[in-house]
């Protein structure tokens, strides 16, 4: 991942498996199914995912943390935080990691 300003960028080639009879039992058919990002602080592990493709397919999601666990990152944790803060005790309380897939152009 490379930063530029507060985004951090990254680029990753979603063909890499080809469809193929590997084992001899037919053609076994490969599809990206979902996007993760972790960002992690200490001990912490704050999660996001997105689903580029299918039935719950979506170009962006914005994931919500509490700042309570960013600031008790010592303690191992994976958080997959809220995707509506107002799930939150005290909502203003709160970070927001926003993850986009989109297809590259040349």
């Amino acid at each position: 991942m490379t930063k530029s300003g507060e985004t951090y960028r990254t680029s990753f080639t979603a063909d890499a498996l080809l469809d193929g009879d590997y084992y001899g039992h037919g053609v076994c058919h490969w599809t990206l199914s979902l996007v993760s990002v972790a960002a992690v602080v200490q001990n912490r592990r704050f999660v996001t995912v997105i689903p580029p493709v299918g039935r719950y397919a979506k170009g962006s999601v914005t994931t919500y943390f509490s700042r309570r666990s960013f600031n008790h990152a010592s303690k191992s944790l994976v958080d997959t935080g809220l995707y509506d803060k107002a799930g939150f005790d005290h909502p203003d309380e709160t970070f927001q990691i926003n993850l986009v897939a989109r297809k590259a152009t040349p």
